[in-house]
């Protein structure tokens, strides 16, 4: 009898774990999305601090 009842409460477990998951997979995938493209400026802000710096050793 306690086998059914663990059992039980582990597919519940177990079902609502991956009925939850495809719900919200999309979102988790937009936001990384958003996070990759926030990380690409801010490279893209290092790079260009960068790049001026040895703009102006070169012209010295």
């Amino acid at each position: 009898m306690g086998v059914a009842i663990i059992g039980t409460i582990f597919f519940l477990f177990y079902y609502n774990m991956s009925s939850g998951l495809k719900s919200r997979f999309p979102k988790r995938k937009l936001k990384k999305k958003i996070f990759e493209h926030n990380y690409y400026e801010e490279y893209e802000k290092e790079l260009s601090k960068y790049d001026s710096e040895n703009e102006s050793l070169d012209s010295q």
